[in-house]
């Protein structure tokens, strides 16, 4: 009789790999190897631990959307190295990326999942993307590297979505996933609040971590100021930007932040829950207020509208609207906002709202000029880093991406958005788990506000937001399947 030994093979998150890793990263502190070794070093133990752990990373990248910039800042400033501050910055990038290699790695391995059509339009949409990432365009003016951070900036927070769809999360994971985003929420919008009434003390605030010097660092794109003055027929107006540093990121993560809130709250079978959430929600909005950006506060409004609808809570729609309507008459009774603010911000022929429609139609005929699109980094945040002030500006999610990569991509993504909205509400109705339900409603909800937001802004700029929401919608479209598996069913 021949004996087999079964050769057992090491994991990839062994103890022994941790002692390793974590071993090294001592070493680079503490020697000449220099911080950016460190930092490396850093960078693979999060690695192996992602792909060992990937519902928890996924927890943990949502949690930290709304300090993310704050954070990198702070490296920027403490570490005083561009090289440190550069790799702090794709670190969101990385863990997509290991997280989406995960992804495929399960469902080679362990189960083969129902496409959606959803999922075929996003891969064709990638698919496209990555053929003009090689195409130079017709300015000549783009390298790859442009090119590259073009892709990154419009197509390449979709592997968030099949992150969602691929990686397996347990209630737990998918519990924590909403509630993450909460605290960081309410820290965002108490700051946004100081930011509008002492807006010269937060900017002598962020100049002391070098704020400026850090915008110069990335090629001098971005607001030299952490919260700007915006004038609106005669009125100054501070535009809060809180932990994001950008006045339109505090906007978008708010849309985000008011759908996650809204799905709880809507959904909320305990008082205290409901009390805590509906609280949530009010912030997120009074958020969006704060950052001055009206297309973001039409959008809150009929996102919370349309959830309410979804989930035949008007009531509860309707208190929020009371707890902020009472916040807007304490400001103007205090004369923290005056009337004449409050006129200009909703006159349609003001100055803004003009440029807004002159953009639009810029694009619209940029669009007709040349069907196929003008190539990856030619709009933008990229196409105004390469042509500064020649830089075509659409003002319009989907005119951006149809000018850049042509009719058909623009209108891909319409639908994507479109279908996403879809999937995730009929999945909201059809699932039995609470957890589940609440990720679905909050990717309708969201859906919603950003297309809204993306007809008049460039909805999808902020990587890390964009990530979030993405990560949520591949949950969503899934929720069906994973409502009716057994290892979910039995999962805490």
């Amino acid at each position: 009789m021949t004996a087999t030994i079964a050769l057992r093979r090491p994991r990839l998150g062994s103890p022994t790999l941790y002692t390793l890793l974590a071993a090294l990263f001592l070493v680079a502190a503490t020697s000449s190897l220099g911080a950016v070794f460190g930092v490396l070093v850093l960078m693979a133990i999060s690695t192996v631990l992602a792909w060992r752990h990937p519902a928890w990373a996924a927890v943990a990248l949502v949690a930290l959307v709304p300090i993310n910039r704050f954070l990198i800042l702070l490296v920027f400033h403490y570490g005083h190295s561009q090289s440190i501050t550069t790799l702090s910055q794709l670190w969101k990038d990385l863990l997509i990326l290991v997280l989406f290699a995960r992804g495929i790695d399960e469902i080679i391995a362990r189960r083969r999942p129902k496409l959606h059509y959803v999922d075929i339009m996003v891969i064709a949409f990638m698919a496209i993307s990555i053929v003009y990432l090689f195409y130079p365009g017709n300015t000549g003016r783009v390298g790859f590297m442009d090119r590259l951070l073009g892709f990154r900036a419009d197509s390449y927070f979709l592997l968030a979505y099949f992150v969602g769809r691929f990686v397996f999360f347990e209630r737990r994971h998918l519990r924590w996933l909403l509630l993450s985003l909460l605290p960081g929420t309410v820290i965002v919008a108490v700051i946004a609040a100081a930011q509008f009434a002492w807006p010269n003390w937060f900017n002598a605030f962020f100049e002391k971590l070098s704020f400026t010097a850090f915008i110069n660092g990335q090629g001098g794109f971005g607001d030299v100021e952490a919260i700007k003055s915006r004038g609106i027929s005669g009125v100054n107006l501070p535009r809060a930007s809180s932990l994001l540093l950008g006045d339109l990121a505090l906007a978008f993560f708010s849309i985000l932040a008011l759908a996650v809130a809204a799905a709880i709250f809507l959904t909320a079978r305990r008082t205290i829950t409901r009390l805590g959430a509906g609280g949530v929600c009010a912030l997120a909005i009074a958020s969006i207020g704060f950052s001055i950006t009206r297309s973001a506060a039409l959008a809150a409004g009929v996102v919370l509208v349309v959830m309410a609808i979804a989930t035949r809570r008007p009531g509860r729609a309707v208190a929020v609207g009371a707890v902020l309507a009472i916040g807007m008459l304490v400001a103007l009774a205090s004369g923290v906002i005056s009337t004449e603010a409050i006129h200009a911000l909703v006159n349609p022929h003001e100055a803004s709202v003009q440029a807004h429609q002159g953009a639009i139609g810029t694009g619209l005929t940029l669009v007709e000029e040349d069907p196929v699109g003008h190539g990856l980094g030619t709009v933008g945040t990229i196409g105004q880093r390469v042509f500064r002030s020649e830089a075509i500006t659409t003002e319009n999610w989907y005119l951006q991406i149809a000018t850049e990569m042509g009719i058909v991509q623009g209108v891909l993504f319409i639908l994507i958005s479109i279908v996403v909205a879809a999937e995730a509400y009929v999945s909201f109705l059809r699932v039995r788990d609470l957890a589940l339900a609440r990720v679905c409603l909050a990717a309708a909800g969201g859906s919603v506000g950003f297309f809204i937001v993306g007809n008049m802004l460039h909805a999808w700029e902020v990587p890390v937001v964009a990530m979030a929401f993405w990560l949520l919608a591949g949950i969503a479209v899934g929720a069906r399947e994973t409502d009716r598996r057994a290892d979910y069913t039995r999962s805490r």
